[in-house]
C-alpha cells in the first residue's frame, strides 16, 4: 500500500512539474506581449501623453498620404488631359493626312491623264510627221517629172 500511495505520488509530482513548465511558458509569453506597454509605462511619462503623441503621429501620417494621393491624382489628371491633346492631335494629323493623299492622288490621276494625252498627241504627230514626209517625197516625184516634162518641151 505504501508503495502504491508513493507511486501515486511521484506521478503527481510529474504532472505538477509539467503543470509548471506550461506556466513558467506562459508567463514568459505574457511578459513578451506585455513588454511593449511595460516601456511606456516605466519611462516616466503618463499614458496620455503617450496617446497623445501617437495620435499626432497618426494625423501627420494621414495628411502626408493623403497630401500624396492629391498628388498623384493631380499627375492622373494631368496624362489625362495630355492624352486628350494628344489624341486630339492625332485625329488632326489623320485628317490632314487624308487631304493630302486625297489631294495627292487627284493630282497623280491629272498628271496621268496629261501624260497619256501628251503620249497620244505624239504619236499623232509622229504619225502625221511620217504621212507628211511620204507625201513631200511622192510630191517631190512628180514636181521632178513636171520638171523634166517641162525641159523637154
Amino acid at each position: 500500500m505504501q508503495e502504491e500511495y508513493i507511486l501515486n505520488l511521484q506521478k503527481q509530482i510529474v504532472l505538477m512539474e509539467q503543470e509548471l513548465k506550461l506556466l513558467k511558458e506562459r508567463e514568459v509569453e505574457q511578459r513578451n506581449q506585455v513588454s511593449g506597454y511595460e516601456t511606456l509605462l516605466k519611462d516616466g511619462i503618463p499614458l496620455n501623453e503617450h496617446f497623445i503623441a501617437l495620435k499626432n503621429k497618426f494625423n501627420k501620417d494621414k495628411e502626408d498620404e493623403e497630401k500624396r494621393l492629391r498628388n498623384l491624382n493631380e499627375d492622373i489628371k494631368h496624362d489625362e488631359d495630355m492624352n486628350r491633346e494628344k489624341k486630339h492631335k492625332i485625329e488632326i494629323l489623320k485628317h490632314e493626312f487624308e487631304n493630302i493623299t486625297r489631294k495627292y492622288e487627284e493630282f497623280k490621276k491629272v498628271k496621268q491623264a496629261r501624260i497619256e494625252d501628251l503620249e497620244a498627241k505624239v504619236f499623232d504627230e509622229s504619225h502625221n510627221k511620217d504621212h507628211l514626209t511620204a507625201e513631200k517625197e511622192h510630191d517631190a516625184k512628180l514636181l521632178d517629172t513636171v520638171q523634166g516634162e517641162n525641159i523637154h518641151l
